[in-house]
């Protein structure tokens, strides 16, 4: 039982009281300035569009002055004053997002308002109860308007919050403060890694595309600068840009399926990531909307977008403000080449303007200049350059922190999972384990020696190895790595004819140095030292190797003694015991674990789905820590 769980049998086993805000934490209204009032003196205020933009869960220093003749005592709060903003104008703004002031004598803009609380409630406690999405919910009954939303201070103030004891609030305040950190150390580790590599990439990128120095012929193998030439836009692509049909027209756009792009999805990605708009076939036939095809370069026209790329993924049309870019002949120009070539021309663009609206007219692109090799070479740096643009767009890099915290979560789930002991059980995979329970009656615990007998390789003596050529030979110093040794063709294939020999699949476990790691035979030719490399012949009609190497993973070795073992003989295996269930359970853990290991071991994949799914877990835990049982008027 946890600390939490202790506190709340202990303090309020049937459930807690329920207050309306305004009893706890009494509100003060901000007042509005003028544009003249802020930032012309010596008094910190809170300005509550800094609210959504700069200030976190904790406010701890104040980025905005005001004139000390301007201010309002009325409107001056204290630390442990819970601010919110009350006014939004975009969608994307989480109107009455609560912060906690750690400053003390800071005055309230308009559109801000504080709840003070009182020594019934701890200020961070309530501010965690105030971002908890049950809390939104009752939130956005008091708020009013479309475009611009107005969040009612009398009505965020007469809502219901649990009051459980201080002791109770500061406990969850502990708990949801280390996940909020571990939450802004991630973000700021992916941002700052995602910067290097953006950078890292397009050097790359450039340098790989700049047929002009000979380096590139040397270093990258498969790319030929000797025949290459360099073609305008015009003369390898079809050019074209589109437009917009009249919006006064309804039957252009109601109901329409046609993908219709604006230059705000060019963002110099090699995809298309979200579709806001569509047009019908009649909006499309009736302007000077123009269908591009799939794999068609995007190029953004004007404004703060100009000069950026997309790709097309698929058909759609586009408006003025975008240029289509297609290769007339695929025989001489790849359209996946075409996009990382018009990679390198941003800064043609970025020279246009003068400090004034930036605008790129057809001509311009057309006239632009890009190297064109032959066909093959073009392939080949497509296929570099996409595997750089994978790693570069997944987010996924790096973080040796939350690889190793990945590693953890799913050890723990892993033993957990083969423990069958409901004991061992947490609510993270009750719902696993349920089903798995059902089955106990079904499963056997199996010596290893049951299962299968224990197998090596015939020894290979020194003088029977060279370090140059033949069948590569694994000792335990190059057990999962690279050989350093061989053995001749002649000798492998009579040893493994002769002598026990692992097949396909087959387990393989180190006996000494790193005791009991694991690989899996791929079956290709190879030797392995006798004793210290062995494998278990096993039934997997009774238990699949799939199955055993996570069972081997969780370290079951022991010494006869009970202590700790330097090397692992065969009766240490033999004698290791292990839960076996029936096959089709087998396949079924297999396959969940197979999917951590995928998540925890491949970074293009796993990164990105952990930080989605650390916010969802972070999320549903903070609203869980804050869901409490109602105290019935008979039960006080």
């Amino acid at each position: 039982m946890t600390k939490l769980e202790e506190l709340i049998n202990e303090l309020c086993p049937d459930g807690v009281d329920y207050k309306k805000i305004n009893e706890i934490a009494p509100y003060v209204r901000g007042k509005g300035l003028s544009k003249a009032a802020i930032n012309s003196g010596e008094i910190p205020i809170i300005l509550y569009g800094e609210l959504y933009t700069t200030y976190g869960d904790y406010i701890e220093k104040i980025v905005s002055k005001a004139s000390k003749e301007f201010t309002d005592k009325s409107r001056l709060i204290n630390k442990g004053s819970v601010v919110i903003p009350v006014s939004s104008t975009t969608k994307e703004a989480q109107i009455g997002k609560a912060s906690v002031l750690n400053v003390d004598e800071v005055y309230l803009g308009g559109d801000a308002v504080a709840f003070c609380p009182t020594d019934v409630v701890i200020p961070e406690f309530l501010m965690y109860v105030m971002n908890s999405k049950s809390f939104e919910k009752k939130k956005m009954k008091c708020v009013k308007g479309t475009t611009i939303q107005h969040l009612s201070p009398d009505g965020i103030a007469s809502i219901e919050v649990p009051l459980p004891p201080l002791s109770i609030q500061s406990e969850i305040v502990h708990i949801l403060d280390s996940f909020t950190l571990l939450t802004a150390e991630l973000t700021a580790e992916l941002t700052a890694e995602l910067t290097a590599r953006q950078k890292q990439y397009a050097f790359y990128r450039d340098y790989l595309l700049d047929f002009s120095n000979e380096d590139v012929t040397k270093k990258i193998p498969d790319i030929d600068c000797s025949n290459v030439e360099f073609k305008k836009l015009g003369e390898v692509c079809d050019v074209q840009s589109g437009g917009t049909p009249s919006k006064k027209e309804s039957e252009y756009w109601n109901g329409g399926t046609i993908p219709w792009l604006a230059s705000t999805v060019c963002k110099n990605k090699k995809s298309v990531e979200e579709v806001t708009n569509y047009i019908t076939e009649k909006g499309l036939k009736n302007s000077s909307a123009k269908m591009m095809k799939e794999k068609t370069t995007l190029i953004a026209l004007v404004g703060a977008t100009i000069g950026k790329i997309a790709f097309l993924p698929f058909e759609a049309s586009i408006n003025q403000n975008v240029a289509g870019l297609f290769p007339i002949d695929e025989n001489i120009l790849n359209a996946d080449y075409l996009f990382y070539a018009c990679c390198t021309l941003y800064s043609k663009f970025q020279n246009l303007g003068n400090g004034k609206l930036a605008m790129a007219n057809m001509s311009f692109v057309r006239n632009l200049v890009i190297p064109v090799p032959p066909l093959s070479v073009q392939e080949n740096i497509v296929k570099i350059l996409d595997r750089f643009d994978k790693l570069n767009n997944d987010m996924s890099e790096g973080l040796p922190a939350e690889i190793e915290a990945r590693k953890k979560q799913y050890e723990y789930y892993r033993d957990t999972l083969l423990s069958f002991d409901d004991k061992a059980c947490s609510h993270i995979v009750k719902v696993e384990r349920e089903r798995e329970l059902t089955r106990t009656k079904a499963i056997k615990w199996l010596k290893l020696g049951e299962i299968g007998k224990v197998r090596m390789c015939k020894r290979i003596l020194k003088s029977q190895t060279n370090t140059q050529f033949g069948v590569p030979f694994y000792k335990i110093g190059t057990f999962g790595k690279k050989a350093d040794a061989y053995v001749s063709n002649e000798l492998f294939n009579e040893y493994k004819s002769k002598y026990s020999y692992p097949k396909k699949g087959d387990i393989l476990i180190s006996c000494s140095g790193t005791i009991g790691k694991t690989v899996v035979f791929n079956g290709e030719p190879a030797y392995f030292q006798d004793s210290n490399i062995v494998w278990l012949e096993n039934d997997e009609s009774v238990v699949l190797n799939t199955y055993l190497k996570y069972c081997y993973d969780r370290q079951p070795w022991r010494a006869e003694s009970g202590g700790t073992i330097a090397r692992l003989y065969n009766a240490n295996i033999e004698n290791a015991v292990i839960p076996v269930p029936p096959l089709e359970e087998q396949e079924r853990i297999v396959s969940i674990l197979d999917r951590f290991d995928k998540l925890c071991n491949d970074i293009s994949e796993g990164l990105p789905a952990e930080i989605e799914a650390r916010q969802k877990q972070y999320e549903y835990y903070r609203d869980k820590l804050l869901m409490f049982k109602r105290v019935e008027a008979n039960e006080k």
